[in-house]
């Protein structure tokens, strides 16, 4: 992730660089076309000295728990990815931990989804007396907890006017696929404490907002692609402001984002019953501002349907829901230990393609699994009407019981290996089915029943023309051992023709 873009009230910066490299500048943006009727004259050699800037970059240092690690050229982070950006957008504005060393943190509110921020509190010891809590989250619940605005350096009250310009510049943010912060302080009383709850609550000066992009990976089209015509139906599901979320998927060809209903936000939801949402749900494909009580919800109602839902998360706020899926998904790199420990698969590589490469995987285990039973009942079927329908027709035994056994190692064992480890068609994606079913049935039986009649058959013909039994049980050996291994090449190909239906035709089918 990388902070691309900072915004206050009146102005307005680009940020350079990329990924967690320190190495980046600010930009301002001209002109300072603020767009809240405000006066905005006052003049800065350079954005190092811009008030609202240098607070907006304290805030991301000193409200912050991750750590840019340097090994070599190639800087990453410890901690969350959001919280990586933000520290790697104050280093390029000078702002780092040894600068901050002089800040002791005496509390910490953590962020929590249903909040959706993230505060501390913080004393200055160079000044011995200064105090003040930092917040960073959603602008609409930083903004909910804020009375005044600081600009030029100086604190205004918040006018509802102002609210509303706050959030539209929000909103163009998030048009541009930015996953946006607020930040916030207030300098604290002598008579308020770091163990009061509710400090972050109330009287906040609203400064900023940082616009941060996480580029989604150059196949993740295609990854989409292959999934949906395997038949399973991604669902997106994020924290991130619906436009946000509108437009990721727009870039990765998730949907357009035009339908009506492809869109759920978390109020919404919180308004639905459950049938309601039971009604909704199928039509929806991105839910966005979810807290980890909606993932839950989403997740159960799925599965009441008869869906069966496979839920990837990396965070522990996903883990409720990851457990709750019929298939727990984690990432293995940046996941947290805990949704690890809840899921059922771990991806050594955090990309979705490796989930669709797993349900290619999966499909060929089954479709090998059918191709082999397929071939063993097949032989097994003629070999018993061959010997059942000669015995009731009064006829010599077609088959004597070492060549049963004979049969049995060339036709069965071999056959069965090379179906078993077939490496299937990764070109030809074939729909989800279950190992045995009417089609595996209709199969089995007609394809028995004309290898029995045909192995049958010569060995009545081979009778007929006087041949000795020997030689009549040698004909219906050959006939029956050649068969199956004919059809052992058949069953390989079995599959490959199929077309996928729709994934709302095939329930069994549908993943989240």
């Amino acid at each position: 992730m990388t902070v691309k873009q900072i915004a206050t009230i009146g102005r307005a910066w680009d940020v350079s660089g990329n990924g967690y490299d320190p190495e980046g500048g600010f930009r301002e943006k001209t002109p300072t076309d603020n767009g809240f009727g405000l006066p905005d004259s006052t003049e800065y050699e350079s954005s190092a000295t811009q008030p609202e800037l240098q607070r907006i970059l304290q805030i991301a240092c000193l409200c912050n728990n991750s750590k840019l690690v340097q090994q070599g050229d190639i800087w990453s982070i410890q901690g969350d990815p959001t919280e990586g950006a933000l520290l790697a957008m104050a280093f390029k504005g000078g702002v780092n931990p040894e600068r901050m060393a002089h800040w002791h943190r005496s509390a910490e509110v953590p962020f929590d989804s249903g909040t959706g921020k993230m505060s501390v509190v913080c004393k200055d010891t160079s000044s011995g007396h200064a105090c003040y809590i930092f917040s960073k989250g959603s602008v609409e619940s930083i903004l909910r907890r804020c009375s005044k605005y600081q600009q030029n350096g100086e604190v205004h009250p918040l006018t509802e006017q102002l609210r509303a310009g706050i959030l539209e510049q929000s909103e163009r943010l998030a048009s541009s696929a930015l996953h946006v912060l607020g930040f916030a302080y207030r300098e604290l009383q002598a008579d308020e404490h770091d163990q009061q709850a509710d400090l972050d609550q109330r009287d906040m000066i609203y400064v900023g907002m940082a616009g941060m992009i996480d580029p989604p990976k150059a196949d993740v089209r295609k990854s989409i692609e292959e999934a949906l015509s395997l038949g399973v139906k991604p669902l997106m599901i994020t924290g991130d402001h619906p436009i946000t979320a509108i437009a990721i998927a727009e870039q990765i060809g998730f949907t357009d984002g035009s339908q009506p209903g492809q869109v759920l936000s978390g109020h919404e939801l919180d308004r639905m019953s459950d049938e309601e949402l039971e009604q909704s749900v199928d039509r929806a494909s991105i839910f966005a501002r979810m807290t980890p009580e909606h993932k839950l919800r989403i997740v159960s109602m799925l599965r009441k349907k008869g869906y069966i839902v496979a839920m990837t998360g990396d965070g522990v706020n996903d883990s409720p829901a990851i457990k709750q899926a019929d298939v727990g998904i984690a990432m293995g790199r940046a996941g947290t230990e805990v949704s690890k420990a809840t899921a059922d698969i771990v991806l050594k590589e955090d990309h979705f393609g490796s989930i669709v490469d797993g349900v290619k995987e999966g499909r060929t285990i089954i479709g090998n699994i059918r191709k082999a039973l397929g071939c063993l009942l097949t032989g097994n079927l003629a070999e018993i009407l061959v010997t059942s329908v000669a015995v009731i027709a009064g006829m010599p035994i077609p088959l004597v019981p070492i060549q049963i056994l004979l049969m049995n190692m060339l036709t069965d064992a071999l056959p069965a290996m090379i179906l078993a480890v077939n490496p299937g068609s990764k070109a030809k994606q074939t729909k989800r089915t279950d190992i045995v079913d009417k089609s595996l049935y209709r199969k089995v039986i007609t394809r028995g029943v004309l290898l029995g009649a045909g192995s049958l058959g010569l060995f009545g013909l081979a009778l007929a023309s006087g041949q000795p039994v020997p030689v009549a049980q040698s004909v219906a050996f050959a006939t029956l051992v050649a068969g199956q291994l004919i059809q052992a090449f058949s069953w390989r190909q079995e599959g490959t023709e199929q077309t996928v239906d729709d994934w709302s035709k095939d329930r069994s089918s549908s993943a989240l």
